[in-house]
């Protein structure tokens, strides 16, 4: 797949975002500053989704080339890496566009990692990082698929589910990482996350618009104070944020 076809040019993809981005600041009457920060966002998330594609290609073709193959997985952790994640999804897309079934996207992060990091040191962060994978895998069906973007980010493909169901196996999983405790070297380390969800639409039929979309719904729950749920909404009020310490 060629970066002409995987990725759209950069003044369309800002433009469209600009386009969501006003809508939601005209429905929610959020400060200028606000919604610059918004567009920003949408900008640098561009900039590293084309790259990281392109990094990608260029280590799949010298793989191919030196007759090597590129780990499906993440190495440390065992999951889908982010290049075989994105393949899978793509996939996932293409099939439930044809057989009209649904199909939710989750994307994880886990909060405060940095910080982890600097009071604990990095080997109890990598820790923190394989507690949180396997919470979440021991919590989702047979048929989901968990891989990791990178860093303190993870996604998971629900084929078969809409919005909905997605929302309530989020919820779970926002519930299950809140109510747990790491126990490190005498350490009891308390971990959240937060998560952004988004469902196969009329106007999310592509492997871009649909980590686009769960992206977005990632970034306004870390924005209004992590530990929460998002959704993706497709209407005039294009996030919908639920708290996870107040669901049912």
């Amino acid at each position: 797949m060629s970066n002409e076809n995987s990725y759209h040019t950069e003044k369309t993809v800002i433009e469209e975002a600009q386009n969501v981005l006003d809508r939601y600041r005209l429905s929610q009457s959020i400060p200028k500053h606000e919604f610059q920060q918004l567009l920003e966002h949408y900008k640098k998330l561009f900039r590293q989704t084309r790259r990281l594609g392109q990094s990608g290609e260029r280590l799949q073709t010298e793989r191919r080339q030196s007759g090597q193959r590129m780990p499906p997985t993440d190495q440390p952790i065992g999951v889908l890496n982010q290049y075989n994640f994105n393949d899978r999804l793509e996939r996932e897309i293409q099939s439930a566009v044809q057989n009209d079934d649904p199909l939710s996207l989750i994307m994880v992060d886990i909060d405060h990692l940095k910080s982890i990091n600097g009071q604990y040191g990095r080997l109890v962060g990598n820790k923190v990082i394989q507690w949180v994978t396997k919470l979440c895998q021991n919590s989702l069906r047979g048929s989901d698929v968990f891989g990791r973007l990178g860093g303190e980010e993870f996604a998971v493909i629900l084929p078969g589910l809409c919005k909905h169901k997605a929302q309530m196996i989020a919820e779970r999983l926002c519930r299950t990482i809140e109510n747990g405790t790491l126990h490190e070297n005498g350490e009891d380390i308390q971990v959240t996350i937060s998560v952004g969800i988004c469902h196969l639409a009329d106007e999310i039929t592509s492997l871009e618009r649909m980590l686009s979309a769960a992206d977005s719904a990632l970034y306004v729950a870390r924005r209004s104070g992590r530990n929460r749920v998002c959704c993706y909404s497709e209407n005039t009020e294009p996030i919908e944020v639920q708290m996870a310490g107040t669901l049912g």
